[in-house]
């Protein structure tokens, strides 16, 4: 029983420091804060068994250790998406400006071939602006999805210029006959 009330203090302690560290660490769907709010909960309940007449050291321990669980794998996964979305951070400007680069492009080249560019072509590059737009709504509050959204407009607007080369391509021939392009 010693043995156990001394293992329940340490994590005791270590669990207080698990539930402050909670505090600074992102939580944009709020599930850390409810593990750590659960975990108070159960520090206090484990304390309560630690003391009194009727102490239950081993029950204690048996509950801090779920907590102890719980909180470590709820930070971890907090920690992990704070780190993917400042990898996210650090990519999206640069993707952001490929993409409205790329667009602006596939717009000007569409735009000033009007009548030779088909459906295709006019589809993609659409396609292409409305991820942009997303991209440029979300960039600061979901930059995962922001890069996705502007990695797309990227892609989009490249088949829509090659889908309007090949549409102009099509539309003007060389013709040896009129000795001019038809």
């Amino acid at each position: 029983l010693a043995t156990a009330e001394r293992d329940a203090a340490a994590l005791v302690t270590e669990l207080e420091q698990d539930v402050a560290a909670a505090v600074g660490v992102p939580d944009p769907d709020g599930s850390l804060g409810a593990v750590a709010s659960a975990t108070r909960q159960q520090i206090d309940a484990a304390r309560a068994q630690l003391t009194g007449e009727h102490r239950r050291p081993q029950a204690a321990l048996s509950t801090l250790l779920g907590a102890n669980s719980a909180i470590d794998a709820a930070l971890a996964g907090a920690r992990d998406a704070a780190q993917r979305a400042a990898r996210a951070r650090q990519t999206l400007d640069q993707q952001l400006q490929q993409a409205r680069a790329q667009v602006s492009a596939a717009e000007d080249y569409i735009g000033t071939r009007r009548g030779a560019v088909g459906a295709t072509a006019r589809t993609r590059v659409a396609e292409a602006r409305a991820s942009l737009d997303r991209a440029e709504a979300t960039s600061q509050i979901e930059p995962e999805r922001a890069l996705a959204d502007a990695t797309r407009a990227t892609q989009l607007s490249g088949l829509a210029i090659d889908a309007a080369r090949t549409d102009v391509g099509g539309a003007y021939r060389w013709s040896a006959k009129e000795g001019r392009w038809t």
